[in-house]
């Protein structure tokens, strides 16, 4: 049986969208060769025309493949006798209401088993955030599907969950709190086994920065994944949640946020008030998480609570802007200029964002939407990711600039706290609004513009 190689390692990560791309130009970083492969020519294509918008992305992408790091594959077999490692990095997200769809993983997987091989060693890393019990679902496929092989000799199945976030992916797999790795019962308790050479190999610049590693079973490193996303998720609301406590009672949020976040047992990582959570992850995992618990006779009410408190806060968003407008007979020439489409700053990711369900409560009660987002230009790639629905709506427009989107607007409402909004010159702002209310109305969903309280009819969110 072939030895493992050491240093540059030929990696496959099959599934190339967000997850796939940030992991294999990492991989790269780390002094490895990628092969990229999926079954949809349309992802692959953005390695060529690159489409994911994250700092810094596009330029190590065009720089490891001018290199030839960085490669295109497009035959599941060549690449397989090829490699010596797979990462699988499919999506799982389901369609419609539905959050979980493994049926793309199962179907690779499937792919990928007849090509492993009695001559040589090789490990299939899952970075997809699954439910508990998955990975030992997909070991347990592959073992009826080649009884023949021997697991942790000839394969092994390696749960190792991303912590990205959002806008600083690349840094976060850089540069992580700590890496996880579920593995076999049998590659757990054998300090030298393939498996963790392997982990080594790969890894080895993160073990020179002195980044822990965990090595756990593959419940543990699901829930880990699925419960830390959930513990961010319960922070979140209840950050709003008392941030509208400060605001009944006239205390000062950010001194507030700064005293609590000093406590080494809180820390002041995403302890703010928001629009609501977002996103591809935080939302779908957090249900998912409480759906699994259920399963295993277990009640994560505060979670379940935290994601309905989310509900209510994207819905009294609306409700306060609305109110302003409930009064005219003739609603429809009212006007609402909204800055920030995608759910979080330095993303273009609008999935579950606060922000579609405002606008779309205001175009259904032809209240007009004037939109600005840096990322959501009127000309940008990704003006189809907005939903039909919104884009087709007569009172809906997208505009150029923050100010273009705010003349005569009666209501503005900070939706994304894009860092470029906290430079917009507000004086200009007031005069450009023109609005039909004796002052012109701001929602800030952010407390960002708390210092222009009397020159708006202000209204922290």
């Amino acid at each position: 049986m072939d030895g493992i190689r050491c240093c540059n390692m030929r990696i496959a990560v099959c599934g190339v969208g967000y997850t796939g791309i940030i992991t294999a130009v990492v991989l790269c970083e780390f002094g490895h060769t990628l092969f990229c492969y999926d079954i949809d020519p349309e992802l692959l294509d953005s390695l060529q025309n690159i489409s994911i918008i994250e700092p810094g992305l596009d330029t190590l992408i065009q720089h490891y493949k001018d290199c030839g790091k960085l490669k295109i594959a497009t035959d599941l077999s060549t690449l397989l006798q090829n490699i010596d490692v797979v990462f699988l990095t499919v999506p799982v997200k389901g369609q419609g209401t539905q959050d979980i769809d493994l049926s793309q993983l199962i179907s690779l997987l499937e792919n990928i088993t007849p090509y492993l091989s009695r001559d040589r060693y090789l490990p299939l890393f899952l970075k997809t955030a699954v439910p508990v019990g998955t990975s030992a679902v997909l070991a347990n496929n592959v073992s009826q599907m080649r009884p023949d092989l021997v697991p942790g000799l000839h394969y092994d199945i390696i749960n190792n969950p991303n912590f990205m976030r959002e806008g600083s992916a690349v840094h976060d797999l850089m540069k992580p709190d700590r890496v996880i790795f579920g593995l076999s019962q049998t590659a757990l308790q054998e300090i030298d086994s393939l498996a963790r050479k392997t982990i080594d190999n790969i890894f080895s610049p993160l073990q020179y920065w002195n980044v822990p590693f965990l090595y756990t079973n593959y419940e543990t490193a699901e829930l880990i994944k699925s419960a830390t996303t959930g513990l961010v998720t319960i922070k979140m609301a209840y950050a709003n949640e008392i941030e509208k406590l400060c605001n009944n009672a006239g205390i000062d949020l950010k001194v507030l946020f700064k005293g609590i976040g000093s406590d080494r047992r809180v820390s002041s990582g995403d302890l703010l008030c928001n629009a609501g959570i977002g996103g591809s992850s935080l939302p779908r995992t957090s249900r998912l998480l409480v759906e699994s618990a259920k399963k295993f006779g277990a009640d994560l009410s505060i979670l379940s609570i935290a994601l309905t408190s989310n509900k209510k806060r994207i819905q009294s968003i609306s409700d306060k802007i609305l109110h302003f407008f409930k009064n005219s007979d003739n609603s429809h020439n009212h006007k609402a200029s909204v800055l920030g489409i995608a759910f979080k700053p330095l993303s273009d990711d609008i999935r579950e964002s606060p922000s579609l369900s405002v606008i779309r409560e205001l175009l259904n009660n032809k209240i007009n939407v004037s939109l600005y987002d840096p990322y959501y230009l009127p000309k940008s790639f990704n003006i189809k990711n907005i939903p039909q629905d919104i884009m087709t709506n007569k009172y809906f427009s997208i505009c150029s600039s923050a100010y273009d989107a705010v003349c005569q607007s009666d209501v503005l409402v900070i939706m994304t706290n894009w860092p470029q909004f906290a430079q917009l010159d507000m004086e200009k702002i007031k005069e450009l609004m023109g609005s039909t209310y004796h002052t012109p109305v701001l929602f800030d969903c952010h407390n960002m513009f708390q210092q222009y309280s009397q020159s708006f009819l202000y209204i922290a969110a």
